[in-house]
């Protein structure tokens, strides 16, 4: 008796709630236009650890715009280079939680940015990150 109380009076049985708009419950509050990416080749390095242990990653960079987008396209040597000694840098215990990736994702950042010499990076997003 008391859960056909309950189920009426949520609208559930029997009664109905406020009507519901599909259309109002589907819109999303989406940025108008999404932010470029930049997707750079995988990286396979070594890391500091005694013992051999690799890093294969595959990152994307999301910049400010197209402007930003064309200069890491130009600048893509010293990405990488900058890249591959910063990940070669870290042990296993460094970058093995979510903590350690995040604090490797806002060195990156900082680095690209250095070189670029602006802060048109605005998010690293590792889209393959194993370590063996």
């Amino acid at each position: 008796m008391v859960v056909g109380v309950v189920l009426f009076l949520t609208g559930v049985v029997g009664g109905s709630a406020a009507p519901v708009d599909d259309k109002a419950q589907l819109e999303l509050d989406l940025p108008n236009k999404p932010r470029p990416t930049v997707a750079l080749k995988e990286f396979v390095v070594n890391l500091a650890d005694q013992e051999p242990r690799y890093l294969k990653a595959t990152v994307q960079l999301e910049v400010a715009n197209e402007k930003v987008a064309a200069a890491c396209e130009a600048n893509m040597a010293a990405i990488r280079n900058s890249l591959v000694e910063l990940l070669s840098s870290k042990a296993y215990l460094q970058i093995r939680d979510v903590r350690g990736k995040t604090k490797l994702r806002e060195e990156v950042i900082v680095r690209l940015n250095e070189i670029l010499g602006a802060n048109g990076i605005t998010q690293v997003y590792f889209t393959d990150f194993i370590v063996q």
